[in-house]
């Protein structure tokens, strides 16, 4: 699983930012208040304005529920005193929505039950509970997937949560007022966001690292036409099985090449792998990460070997 760029918004907790820091990712929030943590990787702005100022593997965004939630009803709801900052603040979510999943391929959005779908013609993927996830509570919340996957149950603990009394049950609800009550109700429970991170990771990750593959071995076929004035092309595109070479050129019988297109190397599981794959072959290893050119790894007395090949195409 590759190391991925992440963005959380609208969260100053850092919960499910850490989560997929722990997770190896390099993970940010953004909110227009301070982090509860003052951690370094937070964005004090606008959540627009950071979404589009780099680049994205994975996009979260957990946008105020106040005016938008079905619990606000006798404030928000048609007909009182303050339903023009629902609508207000059903356009700015949908929005903020369509520009996230405009600019990247994973995004998630989390939200309590509320008017979104009925407003914005925006129906959640899936709802979740906490108690599924190792908390025995009740907080019924929508997730809006795309190019995600549904979370999957980690820790069922309904069997626990029935047995509870009301106000344990449903502390949310009988949670006492206070000037932070609000952040404590929107705060992601631990267990939904090791559960995001986790299962998110291995989603995106794969496919990620699969695409970076598929690049990367493009990459090095063309390096090698430029450099080399050899044939060269994809291994799986010019042969077509899961057993063709990374790279295919017009010395595959006389040198195994194999393409390694990402940030950490493991050299000598690389060279293994290589000479593994090439019998009796002499092997090398081509390697780049981003912003570097690419490089040539192989034994010193396979030297000969491959400089005859090369030399004699």
């Amino acid at each position: 699983m590759g190391r991925m760029s992440v963005l959380v918004g609208c969260e100053y907790s850092g919960t499910v930012r850490n989560a997929f820091a722990d997770a190896g990712h390099d993970a940010w929030s953004c909110d227009l208040i301070a982090s509860d943590d003052n951690s370094n990787k937070h964005v004090i702005g606008d959540v627009l304005d950071v979404i589009k100022s780099r680049h994205w593997d994975i996009i979260l965004i957990f946008p105020p529920c106040t005016a938008i939630c079905v619990s606000g009803n006798r404030w928000y709801g048609e007909g009182q005193p303050k339903h023009d900052k629902r609508q207000k603040a059903v356009k700015w979510t949908a929005d903020l929505w369509n520009l996230a999943t405009s600019v990247c391929d994973h995004v998630a959005m989390e939200n309590p039950v509320g008017v979104l779908p009925k407003m914005a013609a925006l129906k959640p993927t899936q709802y979740i509970q906490p108690w599924q996830f190792g908390h025995a509570e009740s907080k019924k919340t929508g997730l809006w997937l795309h190019g995600l996957p549904k979370l999957c149950v980690t820790n069922d603990v309904k069997k626990e949560f029935d047995n509870l009394p009301a106000n344990l049950k449903h502390k949310i609800h009988y949670m006492p007022p206070s000037d932070d009550r609000w952040k404590k109700r929107s705060v992601t429970y631990a267990g939904v966001a090791q559960a995001m991170a986790k299962q998110w990771s291995i989603a995106v990750g794969g496919k990620a690292s699969r695409d970076k593959g598929k690049r990367g071995e493009r990459e090095a076929a063309a390096a090698l036409r430029e450099v080399l004035g050899i044939e060269a092309r994809r291994g799986v595109q010019y042969q077509g099985g899961p057993d063709s070479p990374d790279v295919s050129t017009e010395l595959d019988s006389q040198l195994h090449i194999e393409v390694k297109r990402t940030e950490r190397l493991s050299l000598w599981d690389a060279l293994d792998q290589a000479h593994e794959d090439a019998g009796d072959r002499p092997a090398m290893v081509l390697h780049r990460k981003n912003g570097k050119r690419w490089v040539v790894i192989h034994y010193l007395d396979d030297l000969p070997a491959i400089s005859t090949a090369i030399q004699g195409k």
